[in-house]
């Protein structure tokens, strides 16, 4: 997990698998305190699953494959962008009840059982369909925009393209 000293600014923290056994809640706020962390200047390196699992010397393998990965892959700040404007709509407040359909049926009282009306994307050409995903608040809010790399504006071109055909 996190070890952090409230009194030290920086630091490189090595972290294995820091979600595990955290509940959703608790994910996002483990989240948002590395992001705070690392606004001070704190590195991470967040390994899911253990090199030490796998024993050395072969874990130096995939080891050196995500380092060459992450060395060569396109570079851009994007997610990161839409991240730190999300977190800062959920430090504001902003929200509310997540849409009726995406809710747990099962979190109803018994005998208060309502519909979902949840669409499986799945179950549509492409993989997607139109539905609500935010809170009202929030609806219409776009947190991502593409960059202007050509694998974003790739991935903008798939997009617009499978939502024309539905």
């Amino acid at each position: 997990m996190v070890a952090y000293a409230r009194d030290e600014k920086e630091g490189v923290y090595l972290m294995d698998e820091p979600e595990a056994a955290l509940s959703p809640q608790r994910q996002l706020t483990l989240m948002l305190h590395i992001h705070s962390m690392a606004l001070e200047g704190s590195q991470f390196i967040i390994a899911t699953h253990s090199p030490i699992l796998l024993g050395m010397p072969e874990a130096r393998i995939p080891l050196g494959d995500a380092a060459v990965l992450m060395a060569t892959s396109p570079k851009s700040n994007t997610g990161h962008i839409a991240l730190d404007a999300a977190l800062e709509d959920v430090r504001k407040g902003k929200g509310g009840d997540f849409p009726r359909h995406l809710q747990n049926v099962h979190a109803d009282s018994f005998g208060m059982e309502r519909g979902q009306n949840y669409k499986y994307p799945h179950d549509f050409p492409h993989h997607w369909v139109e539905q609500q995903y935010l809170p009202d608040e929030l609806v219409g809010t776009h947190y991502y925009r593409y960059g202007n790399n050509k694998l974003e504006q790739a991935a903008k071109q798939y997009w617009q393209a499978i939502k024309k055909e539905d």
